[in-house]
């Protein structure tokens, strides 16, 4: 198949690109990027006047449940959710659900994706067995059979640990993933501490259980030599660690996503639970450092910290109630809104947060529109403001805080190996032959 996007503004930070051109795609890669060209026989023309044309959206941070609890998300649930979303490649993290502990599952996460999927998924796979936190995996054979990184849904507490984790993943040559709390610290925490967990009587989450964690790995990070990525960041402390880390020549990386610069822990008022997240949303003057850090280059990605639940999971009391945002299909539109609608950031900044700056964190293709790239783009209609509507969620998780937000940005055309596989939210039918290649 060929297709010709016309008339859009390219936007490519990987090769400072930012001009209205032409895009053409053929064979499964970027084949031409210039100025009125013309269709070969047999093209598919596809006007993006007006819409800004990027490479696909490489969100670091996703969820799925199949097949322990695939009333959550499945492999083709989420496949259609990203595609939605103008995600092009989802990394998917261990979880008790599908804890990635072994070659098997990675297996079969990449073969069930071949077989009903619309983009491409990759597995992070665990460092410790049983997501326990004492024992290695295999980490060679789970990086031969592809996983992008390696990182438990969790913090490991043991130092010991996680030193020889970042020493095994250097001589595999992928980063190690950090979950920045501190179990201790956090015990038993459901919301941040602070006045409103005290106006609700409800036990907090303390910054410093996040910036311990930061601390201890960016020491690995510069023990070892070795890429720790702190995933996700939301205090203002861990901003500033990292921001030193990175000024000292420390190979550290990190990553937020749109809750934690968009609300703040008021957004649990009321008990409501759909705003319950781990970490937890932290208050007023850490948003204000999440974006300042994203503004600066210090954080390296957004990524949707996709965490698709059940409504059985999130009707209970507050304190029973399962952490997680479902965001895949919003992320991008909330932050566009946040970042460039409403703080003034550049579009090359914002494609390097959502799809540049990602791909070269994890090492892997995409993130570029250079000729030869895969053909996987996102034309994203920068005019479109429209309510986040959890309802029509291609996800089978519905509990997002955002419902009813006004969020302006939204993808118009998902290409996934030169493939459409989402055009106003109309989805291809699985499988994309592209993730067979």
């Amino acid at each position: 198949m060929k297709l010709l996007i016309k008339n859009g503004r390219v936007i490519d930070p990987s090769q400072d690109v930012d001009r209205v051109c032409d895009l053409l795609l053929a064979d499964g890669v970027v084949a031409a990027s210039e100025a009125n060209l013309r269709p070969p026989k047999g093209t598919v023309v596809y006007d993006a006047t007006g819409k800004w044309v990027m490479p696909g959206a490489v969100d670091l941070h996703v969820h799925l449940s199949e097949p322990g609890r695939a009333d959550r998300e499945t492999v083709a649930s989420l496949s259609r959710a990203a595609a939605a979303g103008g995600v092009t490649t989802a990394v998917c993290r261990p979880c008790a659900d599908l804890p990635l502990d072994n070659i098997t599952l990675a297996e079969f996460l990449l073969s069930k994706n071949r077989r009903e999927g619309l983009v491409r998924l990759k597995p992070v796979a665990a460092l410790t067995r049983g997501l326990g936190g004492e024992t290695l995996t295999d980490v060679g054979d789970l990086v031969t059979g592809g996983a992008v990184a390696l990182g438990d849904d969790r913090a490991v507490m043991n130092s010991q640990v996680m030193r020889r984790g970042l020493e095994y993943a250097r001589s595999f040559g992928v980063p190690v993933i950090s979950f920045p709390q501190d179990e201790s610290l956090a015990a038993g925490g459901v919301m941040n501490e602070g006045f409103v967990s005290t106006t609700l009587g409800l036990k907090g989450v303390p910054w410093s259980a996040e910036e311990v964690m930061v601390i201890r790995d960016i020491i690995l990070a510069r023990m070892t030599r070795w890429h720790a990525h702190i995933s996700p960041v939301t205090v203002a402390g861990s901003v500033e660690l990292v921001r030193r880390a990175k000024a000292d020549g420390i190979k550290v990386t990190c990553d937020t996503s749109p809750p934690y610069f968009l609300l703040t822990e008021r957004a649990v008022g009321g008990y409501n639970t759909f705003a319950k997240v781990s970490p937890p949303l932290r208050g007023e003057r850490d948003v204000a450092a999440v974006k300042e850090g994203l503004a600066d280059g210090t954080i390296d990605a957004v990524a949707s910290h996709h965490e698709p639940l059940s409504i059985v999971d999130k009707d209970v009391e507050f304190n029973d109630a399962a952490f997680g945002i479902s965001g895949i299909e919003s992320y991008l539109a909330l932050s566009y809104t946040s970042l460039v609608s409403g703080g003034g950031m550049s579009p090359r900044d914002f494609v390097r947060l959502v799809s540049t700056g990602p791909a070269r964190v994890f090492g892997m293709p995409g993130g570029t529109l250079a000729v030869g790239a895969p053909a996987d783009v996102v034309v994203l209609d920068v005019e479109k403001v429209a309510p986040v509507n959890a309802t029509t969620f291609f996800s089978r998780g519905k509990n997002t805080p955002f419902a009813a937000f006004e969020a302006q940005g939204w993808p118009a055309l998902t290409v996934v190996g030169g493939g459409v596989v989402a055009k106003s939210r109309r989805l291809a039918a699985p499988p994309n032959p592209a993730l067979a290649a």
